[in-house]
């Protein structure tokens, strides 16, 4: 019985000592979970801090991309206005060479014109002229003609004369 007490006794010892190895490594292990509950605590605060810095952000970029989203739309409002003073421009240049065009096309025209109306005064004097010429001819050939019958009436008048003298001697 003894050496069974004693079998007992060391069995006892030595699970005492497998109790306080236990007991230190559970108080290991409780120092570990506290350490990891710390942790996790830490990470928690951690993600908080990183989720607010993200929603900060999000909120952030959803600003920047309304702001990017306006600029677009005032782009776009200047380029449509550019366009359409482009598309103004283009049609008042072409108008405006149309229009210089018919000008050149009206010069030209008043430039014949007056050509012609040179050519014309140049003709109306020399038909002046001819007409000069001719009203001094015709007034040469008046006078001429007045004289031709002076002639002809003073001739007339003689060969009368003369055959009333020879008449009453016939």
């Amino acid at each position: 019985i003894e050496i069974q007490l004693d079998e007992f006794r060391l069995e006892i010892q030595r699970r005492d000592q497998e109790i306080l190895a236990m007991a230190a490594k559970m108080k290991t292990l409780e120092e570990q979970h506290q350490d990891y509950q710390r942790h996790i605590a830490v990470l928690k605060e951690s993600l908080c801090a990183k989720e607010e810095h993200y929603n900060m952000l999000q909120t952030d970029v959803e600003e920047m991309r309304a702001r990017l989203e306006e600029k677009n739309r005032l782009i776009e409002k200047k380029t449509q206005g550019t366009l359409q003073t482009v598309q103004e421009r283009n049609r008042l240049t072409s108008e405006l060479t149309e229009l210089k065009d018919h000008m050149d096309i009206k010069d030209r025209k008043i430039s014949v014109l007056q050509r012609k109306i040179e050519n014309l005064e140049d003709l109306l004097k020399e038909k002046d002229n001819q007409v000069d010429m001719a009203r001094a001819r015709l007034s040469a050939m008046q006078a001429h003609h007045s004289s031709s019958e002076g002639a002809l009436t003073s001739l007339e008048e003689a060969i009368g004369d003369k055959e009333n003298a020879d008449g009453p001697a016939a």
